[in-house]
């Protein structure tokens, strides 16, 4: 059975020129709970809105689980810029450290532009509950805003 789930995180990104406000929606699935068990790895798919430095861009990546250790690791591109963050699980404190994600954001050379934090908006709760389960189409809203995106970049640049 696949594992797939619409996450939603929201902060602000803190540069030289001062603070931006930040928000990626992605689609977060794998090819079932075996292989996220076994490699740990879930492919991300959604949008990044990030001005100044991405305006409703189409993103990809992978989050990456290491259980033992407690961590998610999120890698996303976007416009030739690279968004890495991770979440490290207390279980003394799993809502504010499951809800917390710092991240850096780099340029195509790997220079660091920004740096900040994300949160997951208890809001979004319900809808990323219902996601696992394919309940309220999140996903497909999703891939429905992102494949839209993608199109009017690609007619755009025509």
């Amino acid at each position: 059975m696949r594992v797939s789930f619409v996450e939603t995180m929201r902060g602000t990104l803190i540069d030289a020129r001062g603070s931006h406000p930040a928000e990626f929606r992605v689609k977060a699935e794998a090819g079932g709970l075996r292989q996220v068990l076994r490699d740990g790895v879930l492919r991300l798919a959604g949008v990044v809105h990030m001005p100044p430095f991405a305006t409703n861009a189409p993103a990809t990546g992978s989050m990456r689980v290491d259980a033992a250790a407690r961590h998610l690791h999120y890698d996303l591109t976007f416009d030739g810029l690279r968004l890495a963050g991770h979440k490290t699980v207390r279980l003394r404190a799993v809502l504010a450290t499951m809800t917390l994600l710092p991240v850096t954001l780099f340029d195509g050379a790997g220079q660091e532009l920004a740096h900040g934090d994300l949160r997951f908006p208890l809001a979004t709760l319900r809808p990323f509950l219902l996601s696992f389960f394919g309940v309220g189409r999140p996903q497909q809203h999703l891939d429905a805003e992102r494949r839209g995106l993608e199109r009017r970049r690609l007619d755009g640049e025509s």
